[in-house]
């Protein structure tokens, strides 16, 4: 079962990175910049690769698998270790699972698409990458079209894409898998998706790492264990 602990540090980065408080904010305003859905992908760390995702609310384990599903043949993984659980106060219900390949290093290709599909129900999506070491990100950055609204940011080892469905009748988006650096104004981009959120993407690679490190000991104490 996966620790509460992440659950709610999930939600807490959840909130820090996708909300940006002004004076002129409502009240229940930030309720609408916290996901529906919260996935992590570790990679980098182990032989294999740990993902999770959170849901805001409790699901039916039907309804995790399905999504699963979703994810899997898309993505031609194989997935092992699968733990899915409901806990807390309000409840959330998280899946964990590992796979080989969740992250294309040869290519710096992070997979965007597997994941909007299974979720596309949702209005709000946020996938977080933590990798250790050096990535050569060659990955989708900002993107918006009829369909999907899709905000990048990076800190440290950690990238993070904020997805908001504004159209939800796609059947795929064909978002690149990796895209041309765009020559001498790739560090200015890079500089410019970290400067977005301030000092918040320090924080942003603090909280990934941190998570990541929970993920990986929980993934390694159970396979200990059998």
């Amino acid at each position: 079962m996966m620790p509460q602990t992440i659950v709610i540090m999930l939600f807490v980065l959840s909130i820090a990175f996708t909300t940006t408080p002004t004076s002129a904010q409502q009240p229940n305003q930030s309720n609408a910049n916290v996901p529906d859905v919260m996935i992590v992908v570790v990679s980098g760390v182990l032989p294999f690769d740990g993902i999770s995702y959170t849901y805001n609310s409790a699901v039916e384990k039907s309804v995790a698998e399905a999504d699963l599903r979703t994810i899997l043949e898309e993505t031609k993984w194989q997935a092992g270790d699968i733990e899915i659980s409901t806990s807390g106060t309000p409840q959330m219900t998280s899946v964990e699972f590992t796979v080989n390949g969740a992250v294309d290093w040869s290519k710096g290709a992070l997979y965007i698409e597997p994941f909007i599909l299974a979720f596309k129900r949702y209005d709000l999506i946020q996938i977080n990458y933590g990798l250790p070491g050096t990535f050569p990100f060659r990955s989708l950055r900002d993107y918006n079209d009829k369909y999907v609204d899709i905000k990048w940011s990076s800190g440290n080892t950690a990238h993070s894409y904020t997805i908001r469905i504004k159209d939800h009748n796609f059947e795929r988006l064909n978002l690149p898998l990796t895209v041309e650096p765009p020559g001498e104004s790739t560090d200015e981009e890079s500089t410019s998706a970290q400067a977005r959120g301030g000092g918040r993407t320090i924080w942003l690679g603090l909280i990934i790492a941190l998570i990541a490190g929970v993920i990986v000991f929980v993934i390694v104490s159970r396979k200990t264990q059998r």
